[in-house]
This record gives structure tokens, sequence and C-alpha cells, in this order.
């Protein structure tokens, strides 16, 4: 099952660790851990109907996840090394990543399948199970962070 599973659809679960990591590497590693859960622990796929759409939703939670945790590990060193020369990027690709790295899980994963994938609403309420409603309110609390991030309102002058 298995065997067939990694060869029907290992390069679907590559395709998309390698836009969201950026790396040949890292993606290869997703992709060996994503089927290696699906040998440990099978029993998450009972239930499943469209398997291709489990593989897009798990293979982009372990990228965030991936992520999130490079950022960490890099945030660490900074404390215990000087500043390291790191490779130039994109400003840009590198501003969203430090954005992704700050959201809530559902508004990030919301945040790529609509934007970065350009799902419709019914598309991503597909994958996440929910309702089309329930992705226009993630995406409205995505716009007002996004817009008005918390904390850096600037305060209304006060009447003297």
């Amino acid at each position: 099952m298995i065997d067939e599973l990694y060869r029907t659809h290992g390069h679907v679960v590559f395709r998309r660790a390698r836009q969201l990591l950026r790396s040949t590497a890292d993606a290869t590693d997703a992709v060996q851990d994503i089927f290696l859960s699906i040998v440990r622990r099978p029993e998450q796929l009972e239930g499943v109907d469209r398997i291709t759409a489990w593989l897009y939703r798990a293979t982009t939670h372990y990228c965030l996840n991936k992520l999130r945790d490079q950022r960490g590990r890099l945030r660490l060193l900074d404390t215990i090394r000087p500043a390291a020369s790191v490779p130039p990027r994109s400003e840009a690709f590198a501003q969203v990543r430090a954005l992704l790295d700050r959201l809530p899980a559902p508004l990030a994963e919301v945040a790529v399948y609509h934007h970065l994938d350009g799902l419709t609403y019914d598309e991503i309420a597909g994958l996440l199970g929910c309702s089309r409603r329930q992705v226009g309110y993630y995406l409205e609390r995505l716009h007002a962070l996004v817009v008005e991030p918390p904390g850096l309102a600037v305060p209304e002058e006060q009447e003297s």
C-alpha cells in the first residue's frame, strides 16, 4: 500500500514542499517524513476520501512547521553568536516567511492556500473540512492582522 501511495503521490508532495521550502534537500526530507508518518500511523488515512487533498494539507502543515522551526533556530543562534551572514534572498519572500511565522496556524494555512496557491474559498473549505464562511472569516482576520498588526497601531492623540 505505502509503495503504491509513494509511487503515485510522492511527486505531488515533493513539488508542494519544494514550492514552500525553496530547497530540494528540505523537500526531499519532507517527502520522507510525511510518508514515514503514514507508515507509523496508517490510521490517519482512515476515512480519507481524497488522498491527494490529504497529502497536500499534510505537506503544507509540515512545511509551515519547518519554516517556524528554522526561524526559531535562527533566533536562538543570534543570541549565542554575533549576527551570522545570511544568504541573500528576495526581500518580499523573506517578509512573507516572517509574516507566516507570526500567524496562528489556521491563518497561515489559509494565507498560503489563498494567496500563494490561488485556491478558491470552496477549495480551501474542502481541504480544511470547514465551511466557506469560515474560510472568509479566516481571510478577514488575516487581512486585519496584516493591515493593522497588533501592537503597531498608532495611538490616538489625547485632547488637552
